[in-house]
């Protein structure tokens, strides 16, 4: 059996590494509170509105950061490649501003908040199908540490 600290427990946690862990405090008391699951919001092509199950995931992510008083979070955006890598740029970007702008709006200070637009490598971007592609097409919104 391993043995983590807590401080490790909590850094995982932070890092997406793990999920729902708890850790008892040295004190003996209650478990490291909730955790803040990662969340993907997916877009349509050649769009950055937010669907409305991105919008309960926020709000839920938004509610949960609440026991992470210090934590930033990072919003980063990405796009499927197709078309003009400037446009795509611009999209990866404005989705990323999507999401950071709702959050705002539901109290999380945008001081905390790092926003990025990432254009795909070509390698990645060029994946053929739907499926590839939506994939491409969202927004991850995680803790940092």
């Amino acid at each position: 059996m391993h043995r983590f600290t807590c401080a490790a427990v909590g850094a995982a946690l932070l890092a997406g590494l793990v999920v729902g862990a708890g850790c008892r405090s040295r004190s003996g008391g209650g478990t490291l509170g909730p955790t803040v699951e990662p969340i993907v919001l997916y877009f349509d092509q050649g769009r950055s509105d937010i669907a409305e199950d991105g919008y309960q995931d926020l709000r839920r992510f938004a509610r949960e950061m609440g026991a992470f008083p210090e934590a930033r979070v990072l919003v980063k955006g990405y796009s499927d490649g197709v078309g003009v890598d400037v446009m795509n740029e611009w999209l990866a970007h404005e989705r990323a501003e999507a999401a950071a702008r709702y959050l705002a709006s539901l109290g999380v200070d945008p001081s905390r908040m790092v926003v990025e637009g990432v254009l795909l490598p070509a390698a990645a971007a060029s994946r053929r199908g739907a499926r590839p592609q939506r994939t491409n097409r969202r927004v991850d919104v995680t803790l940092l540490p």
